[in-house]
């Protein structure tokens, strides 16, 4: 009787064991600035059981991604066994990134009596600054800069220039209008009779001409 259950305990190890894992990573890679924070997400498909999953950095058997590593303590939230267990969640989110996190992450979900599935990864670049502003094409040509980043976009109308012709005119036409008025009185001058002279250049004596004193 002892063989006959040691072979069946082993039948059913040996079924279990054959029965595939399919662990599924989302998304395929995303882009944060340091000090955001990035959800990688994990799930499983398959059988269920007394199981357990961990994040590599880099490859497989790359550095664990927990609270446990130093590079990442105090920085990583991870599915409680409930969610792993019910919800098939193996998903973790870490906080406070830095440039430094940016990497390749890989999720692995083993089960007792199964070997170890791995997802295809999961790509995180952390830049070193804010995001690149982008200026549109339409912006160019209409005088207008377009900006945008994380939290919005803003424009801002560029001030028109001033044509060099129109600065010419409003410097030449006063000067051509002075040297006109000059020309004539000085022609009104040459013209007039020595009485009109008189007249224009002593104002008393003009006015008592026309009373006729």
């Amino acid at each position: 009787m002892h063989w006959i259950a040691v072979t069946w305990i082993t039948a059913v190890l040996s079924a279990a064991a054959v029965e595939n894992i399919t662990v599924i990573q989302s998304p395929n890679s995303l882009t944060k600035t340091p000090g955001q924070a990035a959800r990688l997400g994990c799930t499983y498909e398959g059988p269920s059981g007394i199981g357990s999953y961990t994040w590599h950095r880099g490859n497989k058997r790359g550095n664990e991604v927990s609270n446990n590593t130093a590079e990442f303590r105090g920085r990583v939230f991870s599915a409680s066994q409930g969610d792993f267990r019910d919800r098939r969640d193996a998903s973790i989110r870490i906080i406070d990134l830095k440039p430094e996190d940016t990497g390749f992450y890989i999720c692995e979900v083993v089960f007792l009596g199964m070997r170890e599935a791995y997802g295809t990864g999961t790509t995180l670049i952390v830049t070193r600054g804010k995001l690149p502003i982008l200026v549109t094409q339409t912006a160019i040509s209409t005088g207008m800069t377009s900006t945008s980043g994380n939290n919005g976009s803003s424009a801002a109308e560029s001030k028109p220039a001033i044509s060099p012709f129109v600065f010419a005119m409003a410097v030449l036409v006063p000067v051509l209008i002075i040297i006109v008025v000059t020309v004539i009185v000085k022609y009104s001058r040459k013209t007039a009779t020595p009485e009109q002279l008189e007249s224009m250049s002593n104002p008393l004596y003009a006015d008592m001409h026309d009373r006729g004193e």
